[in-house]
């Protein structure tokens, strides 16, 4: 073998050696992470094995993306979702795993005029064909709801006693209402409902003014209008429990309405960006004080709509109205439309949804 021969031979084997020394240490050194969440979603990658970032777009549910060894920090985001982040290690050769579920940022739609939605957000009271008398046979007192259609009458529930200067709130599908017995304060509660209407004593709560129903009929809010201070307070109510929990906001019952998920959807103008991260145990004093505070360094923002879990008793802001839409905060109304699964909220002349997910 001359020389001419060994030098391509010894070439030939450093080459060798050198590719199969980079297909080890950079093809080869690399692993998976499979992710699933919904598409269309991008995945972004910062770590020390990266001189920059390196970024993947899915456009399918299931994602593989591929990174060289080594630990990283991913960014994955959605276009109307919040960002996520997770961070993982990348182990040659292996597979890892994560489903991402992506938060939706809620905003806002133009649904429409006001004269489109006058049925929903004024809907007849039926608590108007409700009565109380005494039945003289039993000598008891009978609430009786009378059909404003046929007249014809069905007694809901009898009182062992006469309730002086009762009243009622009645659930808008007539399947539940609220008796207020007015006779001394602080004024007894009573739930009623079922087929067979039940009766079910509550609790005590002085100067019982409004309510605003959820359609699950357990849970409902009262408002208490003290007529001579005039201060005004919120009552959240659970009937299984019978719990009657204070409130800290300060606003009239329009502003207000339970969504189809039992939660509290509500619009203010006060601070409530300061109790989004207080523990629920707070005294009501102190979260009253606190969402006092100063509202809007930004003069941008005319008020927002938050919402209350009240499962979790925690408080979140959903959307923060622009004051480019000139709303003015004291005409402003929400409610809940059940047959769309929608909330709105109205300044009597432009009506908004709130969407809250996909």
């Amino acid at each position: 073998m001359n020389f001419h021969h060994k030098t391509l031979l010894t070439f030939g084997a450093v080459l060798l050696l050198s590719t199969a020394v980079f297909t080890w240490m950079v093809i080869l050194d690399k692993g998976t992470i499979t992710v699933t969440s919904v598409a269309p979603y991008s995945i972004s990658a910062e770590g020390d094995s990266l001189k920059v970032p390196k970024t993947k777009d899915c456009e399918k549910d299931v994602c593989d993306f591929k990174l060289p060894t080594g630990a990283y920090d991913l960014t994955f985001r959605k276009s109307g979702h919040e960002n996520t982040s997770y961070s993982v290690a990348i182990a040659r050769g292996e597979t890892s795993t994560v489903t991402i579920d992506f938060d939706y940022i809620p905003t806002v739609e133009d649904a429409g005029n006001y004269e489109e939605y006058i049925n929903i957000f004024e809907p007849e009271d039926m608590s108007d064909h409700f009565s109380f008398e005494m039945d003289e046979e039993y000598n008891k007192q009978r609430l009786i709801y009378t059909d404003p259609v046929d007249g014809g009458t069905l007694i809901w529930t009898y009182f062992d006693r006469e309730l002086i200067d009762p009243v009622v709130f009645a659930h808008p599908d007539l399947t539940h209402i609220l008796a207020v017995d007015r006779a001394k304060a602080p004024h007894e509660l009573y739930w009623i409902g079922g087929e067979p209407p039940s009766r079910s004593y509550i609790d005590e709560l002085a100067d019982v003014h409004a309510i605003i129903w959820s359609d699950d009929p357990y849970h409902f809010v009262l408002q208490t209008l003290t007529t001579r201070s005039g201060e005004v307070g919120l009552w959240v109510v659970d009937v299984d429990t019978r719990s009657v929990v204070e409130w800290p906001f300060e606003f009239d019952l329009d502003k207000l309405v339970f969504n189809g998920e039992g939660n509290l959807i509500f619009a203010t103008d006060q601070n409530l960006d300061a109790i989004t991260e207080i523990p629920y145990e707070t005294t009501v004093d102190a979260l009253k004080a606190l969402l006092n505070g100063d509202f809007m360094e930004d003069n941008s923002v005319a008020f927002v709509v938050g919402e209350y879990d009240v499962a979790n008793q925690s408080y979140s802001v959903l959307y923060e109205v622009p004051t480019s839409l000139k709303m003015e905060y004291p005409l402003i109304s929400l409610i809940y439309d059940e047959p769309t699964d929608r909330v709105l909220f109205t300044d009597t002349f432009k009506v908004y949804e709130v969407i809250r997910g996909e």
